[in-house]
């Protein structure tokens, strides 16, 4: 096994390269193995500034799931730019806990491309928010923050 060492968010994280290890639901295996593809903004196994699925639903899962935030997302689609990426569908305000819930029902499902093709999402797929049929717009840490400073309820 080729195991590499990552930094990611002040801990570090084993990425490897090996046959035979099973995924969880997130795409990550109990080794730490990286079963992702290259990607083309992807360089050693190491994705630059991209929000992936798994990370997320990690953020997701720490807020009040009754908090109505403005901006959210909805149901999940391929993205126009890059089929094998995941979108959701811009609302102009949704619940976290919804949020979360469309986010989980999109691991491990496969999307139809724009121009066909079947694309399976995992964890270590990019997320964009965006319309079906539109290229979408990066979902980012700023996202979160946004998303933190306009919810209401909870």
């Amino acid at each position: 096994m080729d195991n590499k060492k990552a930094t990611s968010g002040g801990g570090v994280m084993v990425l490897a390269q090996a046959k035979g290890h099973e995924a969880n639901s997130l795409g990550v295996t109990m080794q730490g193995a990286n079963p992702c593809p290259p990607h083309r903004f992807q360089k050693e196994n190491i994705m630059y500034g991209n929000m992936t699925l798994g990370k997320l639903i990690a953020w997701l899962e720490k807020q009040d799931a009754k908090l109505v935030v403005k901006d959210g997302f909805g149901f999940p689609h391929s993205d126009r730019g890059d089929y094998a990426e995941l979108a959701f569908s811009p609302l102009p305000t949704a619940k976290i806990g919804n949020m979360l819930k469309h986010a989980k029902s999109a691991v491990n499902a496969t999307f139809t491309g724009w121009k066909g093709g079947e694309f399976k999402m995992i964890g270590c797929t990019s997320v964009y928010i965006g319309k079906d049929g539109e290229c979408g717009e990066e979902i980012t840490n700023t996202h979160f923050k946004y998303w933190l400073l306009t919810a209401k309820g909870g």
